[in-house]
């Protein structure tokens, strides 16, 4: 981020030809003092993706909440990733790809006609994010069928030149918890984090002793997957996935946003660093 200026003035420019009154700009300042704050190499280089549940449950959140994490996500990757686009993977019981660009990220989704609906058919989305960080070959041998059980052949490390960073904004248990758990497991033999914002209730009772089937996949993700532990044996090679929560994203502020992004990513990148995951 040596080159902070002259970013900043490439999307004052963008602000302006789109008529968003510094929208980007505003959002570019929070992301940096998100990076700082959390004490983050503001150099660190990373391939962003967005996924986002659009099944019917998240219609609520549609179009505006989903376009203001487009804009935030959109505003990190101006900082950290060379081409400053982010690919973003809409899934339901099929995927729905655009790509966000800095040139024109204004009311995106609603230009698209992007809406809510179907089921939530998360391990299809998990299957894009190999193939879009170059990472296909760990389920393409297989014919698609990987992720099925936790007896399937060890992944292959191949280290990475640059990290990706993969945000999931989802509201509830996926289609499929086990092929989707099991496709995030084996990405953990390659440098790809993976942020979990979940934005559904988390617990069914108000003494909160029950959790919901999606907040419970979260923490199973986050939490109950050992790290160190083979794959057939149910484990990963690190620590690749870290969840936060929020009630609706509609009161989640910028800051607020920057800070789940990036709480435990400098953890992450010791971890690949010390499997050797990334080639520098």
């Amino acid at each position: 981020m040596s080159n902070l200026q002259q970013i900043k003035q490439r999307v004052a420019e963008a602000d302006a030809r789109q008529g968003t009154n510094g929208l980007m700009t505003s959002k570019v300042d929070a992301a940096v003092r998100g990076l700082l704050r959390n004490k983050l190499n503001p150099n660190q280089k990373w391939q962003k993706i967005l996924v986002v549940d659009r099944s019917g449950s998240m219609g609520g959140a549609y179009p505006t909440h989903v376009q203001s994490v487009m804009d935030r996500d959109l505003a990190f990757s101006v900082l950290v990733d060379d081409d400053m686009k982010v690919p973003a993977i809409f899934f339901d019981g099929q995927l729905e790809e655009l790509v966000i660009d800095l040139n024109d990220f204004h009311n995106l989704l609603v230009r698209r006609g992007i809406r809510a609906r179907g089921t939530t058919d998360l391990t299809k989305a998990l299957h894009r994010v190999a193939e879009i960080t170059g990472n296909g070959d760990l389920f393409s041998s297989s014919g698609g069928r990987w992720g099925r059980s936790a007896s399937e052949p060890e992944p292959t490390v191949r280290p990475m030149k640059v990290p990706a960073f993969v945000t999931i904004i989802f509201d509830g248990r996926p289609d499929n918890p086990v092929t989707a758990m099991n496709a995030i497991r084996r990405m953990s033999w390659r440098a790809i984090e993976f942020k979990l914002l979940f934005v559904g209730p988390k617990f069914q009772d108000r003494a909160r002793t029950r959790p919901t089937p999606g907040w419970q996949f979260v923490v199973d993700l986050d939490d109950n997957i050992p790290v160190g532990v083979p794959f057939a044996q149910g484990g990963r090679l690190f620590d690749n996935v870290d969840a936060k929560s929020t009630e609706s994203l509609a009161t989640m502020t910028d800051d607020e946003y920057y800070d789940a992004q990036f709480d435990e990513v400098p953890q992450a990148l010791a971890a690949m660093r010390q499997h050797q995951l990334l080639v520098a």
